[in-house]
């Protein structure tokens, strides 16, 4: 069961148990963003949970920019329609490459699949790279990386090499993100 406030911003939170076997029940616990305040970049609440597959999702509009304690007034970076840039057939990307990476867990460049979900053309988007350990995801503000769904102790850092956005989560995660794949010119 999820609830949501009674107030404008609609902010959710859950309440849900495991059950084991029909003999125990175990809690799921969901952290609040606040506990890792990369991944609650742009939030404003309205959030939208769903039970996908074997997993909990908590979907929620993301703003460009957020006052504190304001309701939402900014527009949501919603994708951009296939109208207006074309899909990866079968998916809900705009474009997909190979990048070169270092993902979690792992310590030796490689190269990774990355997917975009376009938001604008001015290099708002968001960077999805599946993994053995997850997808990491990536949110680019006008053309800078912002905030990922790393642990709140892995910083992300960044720096440009001409065309090339190359990201840093905490010490270890690397990502070579080409401005192409960003803006998609």
């Amino acid at each position: 069961m999820y609830v949501t406030s009674s107030d404008a911003a609609a902010r959710g939170s859950v309440v849900a148990y495991s059950a084991n076997k029909r003999k125990s029940l175990s809690v799921i616990y969901l952290p609040p963003l606040a506990e890792t305040p990369a991944a609650a970049q742009g939030y404003q609440g309205h959030d939208d949970f769903a039970a996908v597959k074997d997993s909990l999702v908590r979907r929620f509009p993301i703003y460009a920019s957020v006052a504190a304690g304001a309701s939402p007034t900014g527009t949501p970076l919603v994708p951009l329609t296939a109208s207006r840039d074309a899909l990866v057939p079968g998916t809900l990307y705009h474009a997909a490459a190979r990048i070169k990476c270092v993902p979690a867990f792992e310590t030796a460049p490689r190269e990774c699949d990355a997917l975009v979900i376009r938001r604008g053309f001015d290099g708002t988007a968001t960077i999805d790279i599946p993994g053995r350990a997850g997808k990491r995801s990536i949110l680019f503000l006008k053309g800078k990386p912002t905030a990922s769904n790393a642990q709140a102790m892995d910083a992300l850092t960044f720096e440009r090499r001409g065309d090339v956005t190359i990201v840093k989560l905490g010490t270890s995660e690397r990502y070579q993100i080409p401005g192409v794949l960003v803006t998609g010119d």
